[in-house]
């Protein structure tokens, strides 16, 4: 396997008139080789022939590419953000989804039927209200370059494709004839340009000839002075948009031909390409400046300087940015290559398959700096910034309904805020197209925007029964700009950016919302959880995106000490309104304000739980959050990759680590492809934004105002360590943990006031100290620790090894010997250990017995009872004592056991169940146990 060669520093400025009169000007000479692929590099020993689910993605934000490494010829698929057709201009019209005509007294006869007959279907509900799209449009490749290599080889050695997540930067090398063939790729924000370098360890070793193809016959492509120029109209909508790619090349000859450029015997050649079209998020145009020049000066400023001078500002840029958070959960480096890593990942206990959860989180993290930056226009779409047809899934649009906020999930909790920019400017964009639609169609004041949506203000609706009505989408977009808020305490942005959205979207639902007949609540008519059942009044989910925008402008209005009058209707509006938190007949959290919930409805969305994530309306321990937790047993685990990354989340709230690290480990297992990308199926980014916001869940949460540290950590992950996660209150957050509980805790606090930090080590001996070293007196109560925080200052917490208690799911073991997984609604986390029978057992390699003093379980049992002996290092280990457990009438039916602990040993934890009887009837159920010192 040949190493990748590693670029030196320092290289003087390429001649700019020299490039510019197409002469060959030098790039870098040849350098040592690279390190060692590390934990966190995608690799791959053949070629990609799938764009979908092989082909690597790179991107700087408003670009995007996708490489696959041919030998013969190298593919790179680009894109650039805003090149869409539909909207205004197309061929058609366009209407922002509005009603065409006037359809007086539509709503209200929808309203008048619902309140008659408790529920419509959802195709009565669009033939009345929906309306067929006119010129929504599609999101668009840009075509796409090849390479054709001259005198290709026949065979290779050590073939290689990678993608280092550290530094965003894609490479390809193989060995043919003797010689060693390196290509390196990079997205670079600074200057908005992709960059190619091709060569090899032997001079005049690389010729290639340039080309340029399209699905669509909508441009010209010409070839100048080593510069390859794309330009043309959509045909749909006359968007003009135009590429170039520069050609510079270290020795050999360039040949200018038609559409192609040529090189001959060059030692390397550096590529730059950058694109752009006319379009503007300006309502109503959604026009701006012809690309032509920002294109020529972005391209002719970047070739004139070297590849190690481009490189090194993207280096910088990007680990800026990616380098604020690292996760170390036990992972090693991959030993085989990420499609085989993949293909045998388990979820079980092995650091390969730790390397395959760490790689998931930190690519989630790559991908929205890749698609999401601080100079686009548009935030990333339900591709990212990837797209290689003309017609893609969805349109690679702006789904409302979860996916768009599902992408900036991770934004703020993995210290990415730069990333949410062009997230704010998009909503904000919505704000005037949305205005017209709320009062034409809803006769409203505010904003509203529907299911889906464009570049294009469309705020209005289709005519897909089961995804055209969804006007609670606003305000659910602008819960992220609050959070935004919380996270940063930016007074100026809640002014400037977060309030305006989030008052209009309130002022919207003060208007809408309907008076219930049944019982003088305010609710949502027409309301349609999505994507499941029938039309109803007062859906949970409405309620519940309702009562959190009015929760949010109404503290955003108090903290800015404005709009009082605004204050006292949204004040009065959320005393009449129904929450939409219900529990119903089998225990369950109601997914509509009538009981209609079925055990056996395994739907993906489990949009009546909003209330517990993203909302913060549910906190662990309560009715509500049981009945959540029911209601996501009954749900299971399945679903597309996107859902199954929502119920990590889910269960990470629920303080859950056990289960939504089994969702963790179904999502990879059957919902990610080989290039780790997502799959709906097919593609879709949303689920791996959604998958590393849910590890951040498991590590810190704060929703509820406490910086709550290890909240969920799972027993897979027993030691580990995580730096630069962020917490609401403008807080930064490191932790170091052992045997499953904090060894350290440390914060550092961007404003002066008080601060709780919680978690479970906290029962035991601690100590706070600043900065200085200087001690901290902190306040404890139960688990949380308080003090006032100054802002700037660095707090740590160190905990004495050993203090406090942990508790543990018993189905959480790491191995076992007859024991299964039984599921009880009742049980914490939907299930025990359980079919245990006389000699059976089960080992907990994530709690060490050392120092252990104490141990309870909670237990159930419709059998003969038995004895749970706790042993250390194997189940035949030491034992440290026993507890007897009798029938407590019913597998249902909950006791709790306890015991002390003698003895020193250390090792992973055993229980072995043990009865005194000869028979084979199940002995009993262990839900959790917990062991303290």
């Amino acid at each position: 396997m040949i190493k990748f060669p590693r670029p030196r520093l320092g290289i003087a400025l390429l001649g700019v008139i020299a490039l510019l009169a197409g002469m060959n000007a030098p790039i870098s000479a040849q350098a040592a080789a690279l390190p060692a692929t590390d934990d966190l590099t995608l690799w791959y020993n053949s070629p990609a022939t799938n764009w979908e689910t092989q082909a690597l993605p790179i991107g700087n934000g408003p670009l995007g590419a996708k490489l696959f490494g041919g030998v013969a010829s190298e593919q790179i698929q680009f894109n650039e953000k805003t090149l869409w057709t539909g909207g205004p201009g197309a061929s058609g019209g366009y209407n922002h989804g509005n009603w065409t005509s006037p359809r007086p007294g539509a709503i209200d006869n929808m309203q008048a039927q619902i309140d008659q007959n408790g529920r419509i279907t959802p195709q009565t509900v669009a033939n009345a209200l929906g309306q067929g799209k006119t010129n929504f449009g599609s999101y668009q490749t840009f075509g796409d370059l090849f390479l054709d290599f001259a005198n290709p080889p026949s065979s290779t050695t050590g073939y290689r494709r990678e993608l280092s997540l550290r530094e965003a930067v894609a490479r390809v090398g193989y060995t043919a004839g003797g010689v060693e063939y390196t290509r390196e790729y990079f997205a670079s924000n600074p200057g908005n340009v992709i960059v190619a370098r091709i060569s090899a360890n032997q001079t005049g070793r690389v010729s290639f000839t340039l080309r340029h193809t399209s699905p669509r016959n909508d441009k010209t492509v010409t070839a100048a002075g080593g510069r390859l120029t794309i330009r043309g109209q959509l045909a749909n909508n006359g968007l003009r948009f135009e590429a170039q790619v520069q050609v510079v090349n270290q020795g050999g000859t360039r040949t200018d031909s038609g559409d192609r450029v040529t090189v001959s015997g060059a030692d390397s050649v550096m590529l730059v390409l950058s694109a752009g079209t006319n379009y503007s998020d300006g309502y109503p145009s959604y026009r701006g400046a012809d690309p032509q020049a920002g294109v020529t000066s972005r391209v002719t400023t970047a070739a004139a300087r070297s590849y190690d001078e481009l490189r090194a500002a993207h280096l910088a840029d990007y680990k800026r940015l990616f380098d604020r958070v690292k996760l170390n959960i036990g992972q090693t480096n991959p030993t085989v290559p990420t499609n085989t890593l993949r293909a045998n990942y388990t979820g079980g206990s092995s650091s390969q398959d730790r390397a395959l959860e760490a790689m998931f989180f930190a690519y989630g993290r790559y991908l929205l700096i890749s698609s999401s930056r601080e100079n686009d226009i548009l935030p990333a779409n339900l591709q990212g910034v990837w797209n290689n047809v003309v017609n893609p899934p969805w349109d690679a649009d702006y789904h409302v309904n979860i996916n768009l906020q599902m992408n900036y999930w991770p934004a703020e909790q993995t210290n990415l805020r730069e990333t949410t920019r062009p997230y704010d400017r998009y909503v904000t964009s919505m704000v005037a197209p949305g205005r017209v639609t709320a009062a034409n169609m809803y006769g409203a004041r505010g904003w509203v925007v529907n299911n889906e949506t464009n570049p294009y203000g469309f705020t209005g609706v289709h005519n897909y029964p089961q995804s055209f009505w969804f006007p609670e989408a606003a305000a659910w977009t602008t819960q992220h700009m609050y959070d935004s808020y919380r996270f940063s305490g930016d007074l100026n942005y809640l002014r400037n950016t977060a309030y305006p959205a989030i008052k209009g979207a309130a002022e919207f639902w003060l208007d809408f919302l309907h008076t219930d007949p049944r019982d003088n609540r305010l609710v949502v008519s027409p309301s349609y959880s999505p994507e499941n059942g029938d039309f109803s009044a007062g859906a949970s989910m409405s309620q519940q995106i309702v009562r959190e925008v009015f929760t949010n402008a109404l503290a955003s209005a108090r903290t800015l000490g404005v709009d009082t009058a605004f204050q006292n209707e949204v004040d009065t509006a959320l005393s009449r309104l129904d929450p939409g938190l219900r529990i119903g007949r089998w225990g369950q959290l109601q997914e509509w304000k009538t009981d209609w919930d079925s055990q056996t409805d395994t739907h993906r969305h489990v949009s009546h739980l909003f209330a517990l994530h993203p909302g913060n309306q549910i906190l662990p321990g309560t009715a509500e959050a049981n009945a959540a937790r029911v209601s996501l047993n009954a749900r299971g685990d399945g679903g597309t990759g996107w859902s199954k990354a929502w119920k990590i989340n889910f269960w990470a709230r629920l303080l859950d680590g056990t289960r939504a690290h089994k969702l963790l480990s179904e999502q990879l297992k059957s919902s990610t492809l080989d290039n780790l990308w997502d799959t709906h199926p097919p593609f879709q980014i949303d689920g791996n934004f959604g998958a590393t916001s849910g590890v951040a869940e498991m590590l810190v949460q704060s929703q509820h105002d406490t910086v709550h540290v290890l909240p969920a950590l799972p027993a897979a992950w027993p030691t580990g360590s995580v730096t630069g996660l962020r917490a609401r209150g403008d807080v930064t957050v490191d932790t170091t943990w052992s045997a499953g509980r904090a060894q350290t805790v440390t914060v550092r606090t961007g404003k002066t006031a008080p601060i709780k930090v919680r978690t479970a080590a906290a029962t035991g001996t601690y100590q706070v100290r600043d900065e200085t070293g200087a001690t901290v007196t902190a306040t404890r109560t139960g688990d949380t620790l308080s003090w006032n925080a100054t802002a700037g200052k660095t707090y740590t917490i160190t905990f004495q090894a050993g203090g406090g208690s942990r508790t543990v799911e018993g189905e959480a073991f790491t191995s076992q010997s007859g024991v299964q997984r039984a599921d009880h609604p009742g049980a914490s986390g939907g299930a025990s250990v359980g079919y245990i029978q006389n000699g059976d057992w089960a080992a907990y390699s994530g709690v060490n017995t050392s120092g252990l003093r104490t141990f309870s379980a909670r237990v159930s049992s419709a059998g003969s009872g038995g004895t749970i002996q706790i042993r250390s290092g194997s189940a035949t280990g030491t034992l440290l004592g026993s507890v007897a457990v009798s029938s407590t009438g019913g597998w249902d039916t909950y006791a709790t056991v306890s015991t002390t602990l003698s003895g020193s040993a250390s090792g992973p934890l055993y229980l072995v169940f043990v009865n005194s009887g000869s028979g084979t009837d199940y002995l009993f159920d262990v839900d959790t146990f917990t062991v303290g010192t």
